[in-house]
């Protein structure tokens, strides 16, 4: 199990690095987002000219945003989940339930990370467009689902880890 210590360190480090980056891609996004729609409300009601890319673009832009930050709000407990539960129990309970939503999660994540690259090669093959038919999307969001499930599936190795090799750091409620 020491052997596995450094490895598990340089997981961590490379999975709190790509977590970090995720997070200023996810503040750009937003930020564009938010640009774009102030713009548009501009042109629409100041000009009296709308136009459909602006909204089109900042919708997908969050969408991106959402698919890209899953996994980093999951790696760093940030959001809702069976945990709360988990954090209640006390002793074998506590460990033995921790080690079934680890697994579940590392077993889900990986499925939908496996599957999100036939989503993207579907939406591909069928030339999928907007609404306003302005560009093709199939490189804007499913590639950011690929991305984002990506970094869910490494995050949830890392943690499978760290947990069954006696590294566990599981934030303390």
């Amino acid at each position: 199990m020491k052997k596995m210590a450094p490895l598990i360190k340089v997981l961590d480090n490379i999975s709190e690095s790509l977590s970090k980056l995720l997070i200023w891609v996810g503040y750009a996004l937003i930020s564009i987002s938010g640009l774009l729609v102030f713009i548009e409300v501009i042109t629409r009601y100041g000009f009296g000219v709308s136009h459909a890319m602006a909204a089109e673009t900042s919708k997908y832009f969050l969408i991106v945003c959402a698919f890209l930050l899953a996994g980093v709000f999951v790696r760093r407990d940030e959001h809702f989940c069976i945990v709360v539960v988990v954090n209640y129990l006390k002793g074998k309970t506590k460990k033995i339930c921790r080690a079934i939503t680890i697994i579940v999660n590392l077993t889900v994540s990986i499925l939908i990370f496996a599957m999100s690259f036939t989503i993207v090669i579907h939406d591909y093959q069928t030339q999928s467009l907007t609404e306003s038919f302005t560009f093709k999307i199939w490189w804007l969001h499913f590639s950011s689902l690929i991305i984002g499930l990506g970094f869910l599936s490494f995050s949830c190795i890392v943690e499978f880890l760290k947990f069954f090799f006696g590294h566990d750091t599981q934030k303390k409620a």
